[in-house]
Protein backbone atom coordinates (compact mmCIF):
# COMPACT_ATOMS: atom_id res chain seq x y z
CA UNK A 1 0.00 0.00 0.00
CA UNK A 2 1.35 3.44 -0.93
CA UNK A 3 1.03 6.27 1.55
CA UNK A 4 0.66 9.96 0.80
CA UNK A 5 3.51 11.67 2.65
CA UNK A 6 1.28 14.56 3.66
CA UNK A 7 -0.93 12.10 5.55
CA UNK A 8 1.32 9.14 6.40
CA UNK A 9 -1.35 6.80 7.76
CA UNK A 10 -4.99 6.18 6.96
CA UNK A 11 -7.16 6.22 10.05
CA UNK A 12 -8.26 2.69 10.83
CA UNK A 13 -9.99 1.51 13.97
CA UNK A 14 -8.33 -1.72 15.09
CA UNK A 15 -9.65 -3.60 18.09
CA UNK A 16 -6.20 -3.80 19.66
CA UNK A 17 -5.47 -2.60 23.15
CA UNK A 18 -1.85 -2.69 24.22
CA UNK A 19 -2.42 -1.16 27.64
CA UNK A 20 -2.23 -4.65 29.15
CA UNK A 21 1.54 -5.15 29.64
CA UNK A 22 1.17 -8.93 29.49
CA UNK A 23 -0.32 -8.81 26.01
CA UNK A 24 1.79 -9.34 22.92
CA UNK A 25 1.66 -6.47 20.41
CA UNK A 26 0.82 -7.63 16.89
CA UNK A 27 1.73 -5.32 14.04
CA UNK A 28 -0.38 -5.28 10.89
CA UNK A 29 0.96 -4.57 7.42
CA UNK A 30 -0.94 -1.25 7.49
CA UNK A 31 0.82 -0.32 10.73
CA UNK A 32 4.19 -1.30 9.21
CA UNK A 33 3.50 0.83 6.14
CA UNK A 34 2.47 3.72 8.36
CA UNK A 35 5.61 3.43 10.48
CA UNK A 36 7.73 3.28 7.36
CA UNK A 37 6.12 6.44 5.95
CA UNK A 38 6.58 8.28 9.24
CA UNK A 39 10.24 7.29 9.46
CA UNK A 40 10.87 8.49 5.90
CA UNK A 41 9.45 11.87 6.93
CA UNK A 42 11.64 11.85 10.03
CA UNK A 43 14.76 11.21 7.93
CA UNK A 44 13.83 14.18 5.73
CA UNK A 45 13.47 16.30 8.87
CA UNK A 46 16.95 15.28 10.03
CA UNK A 47 15.82 13.05 12.90
CA UNK A 48 18.20 10.23 12.09
CA UNK A 49 21.90 10.48 12.72
CA UNK A 50 23.99 10.48 9.54
CA UNK A 51 26.94 9.18 11.55
CA UNK A 52 25.58 6.01 13.14
CA UNK A 53 22.05 5.91 11.61
CA UNK A 54 20.38 5.90 15.03
CA UNK A 55 16.97 7.45 15.43
CA UNK A 56 16.75 10.64 17.42
CA UNK A 57 14.14 10.67 20.22
CA UNK A 58 11.96 13.05 18.19
CA UNK A 59 11.61 10.46 15.41
CA UNK A 60 10.46 7.77 17.83
CA UNK A 61 8.09 10.18 19.56
CA UNK A 62 6.57 11.25 16.23
CA UNK A 63 6.13 7.60 15.24
CA UNK A 64 4.39 6.72 18.51
CA UNK A 65 2.09 9.74 18.35
CA UNK A 66 1.06 9.19 14.72
CA UNK A 67 0.46 5.45 15.05
CA UNK A 68 -1.45 5.82 18.30
CA UNK A 69 -3.67 8.50 16.79
CA UNK A 70 -4.31 6.77 13.48
CA UNK A 71 -4.83 3.26 14.85
CA UNK A 72 -6.26 4.21 18.25
CA UNK A 73 -3.54 2.33 20.13
CA UNK A 74 -1.40 2.90 23.20
CA UNK A 75 2.05 2.15 21.84
CA UNK A 76 5.24 3.25 23.54
CA UNK A 77 8.68 4.01 22.15
CA UNK A 78 9.67 0.49 23.19
CA UNK A 79 7.04 -0.97 20.85
CA UNK A 80 8.49 1.03 17.96
CA UNK A 81 12.08 0.13 18.90
CA UNK A 82 11.15 -3.55 19.06
CA UNK A 83 9.46 -3.33 15.66
CA UNK A 84 12.60 -1.78 14.21
CA UNK A 85 14.63 -4.67 15.67
CA UNK A 86 12.22 -7.11 14.01
CA UNK A 87 12.65 -5.31 10.69
CA UNK A 88 16.43 -5.54 11.09
CA UNK A 89 16.25 -9.30 11.72
CA UNK A 90 13.98 -9.78 8.70
CA UNK A 91 16.29 -7.67 6.56
CA UNK A 92 19.31 -9.72 7.66
CA UNK A 93 17.49 -12.94 6.67
CA UNK A 94 16.57 -11.52 3.26
CA UNK A 95 20.10 -10.27 2.72
CA UNK A 96 21.49 -13.71 3.61
CA UNK A 97 19.11 -15.42 1.19
CA UNK A 98 19.88 -12.99 -1.62
CA UNK A 99 23.61 -13.65 -1.17
CA UNK A 100 23.02 -17.35 -1.84
CA UNK A 101 23.20 -18.73 -5.36
CA UNK A 102 19.80 -19.43 -6.93
CA UNK A 103 17.69 -17.00 -4.90
CA UNK A 104 16.02 -14.04 -6.58
CA UNK A 105 13.70 -11.20 -5.61
CA UNK A 106 10.23 -11.26 -7.22
CA UNK A 107 9.42 -7.56 -7.52
CA UNK A 108 5.76 -8.14 -8.34
CA UNK A 109 5.02 -10.36 -5.31
CA UNK A 110 7.72 -8.80 -3.07
CA UNK A 111 9.14 -12.18 -2.02
CA UNK A 112 12.32 -14.20 -2.37
CA UNK A 113 11.97 -17.01 -4.91
CA UNK A 114 14.02 -20.05 -5.86
CA UNK A 115 13.33 -23.44 -7.34
CA UNK A 116 12.63 -26.37 -5.01
CA UNK A 117 16.11 -27.87 -5.28
CA UNK A 118 17.71 -24.58 -4.17
CA UNK A 119 15.34 -24.29 -1.19
CA UNK A 120 15.88 -27.95 -0.23
CA UNK A 121 19.66 -27.55 -0.29
CA UNK A 122 19.46 -24.36 1.75
CA UNK A 123 17.27 -26.08 4.35
CA UNK A 124 19.69 -29.04 4.55
CA UNK A 125 22.57 -26.64 5.24
CA UNK A 126 20.56 -24.82 7.92
CA UNK A 127 19.60 -28.07 9.64
CA UNK A 128 23.20 -29.31 9.61
CA UNK A 129 24.36 -26.00 11.12
CA UNK A 130 21.69 -26.23 13.82
CA UNK A 131 22.68 -29.81 14.67
CA UNK A 132 26.35 -28.86 14.92
CA UNK A 133 25.57 -26.00 17.31
CA UNK A 134 23.54 -28.18 19.70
Amino acid sequence: MDWDESEPCDAVNYDINVRDPGRQMRWTSDMDSCLSAILVQQIKQGNRSEFDYKWRPAALEASVLAINEKFQLYLTKDHVKNRLKTWKRQYDILKELMNQSGFEWDEKRKIVIANDSVWNEYIKVLISLLLVSV
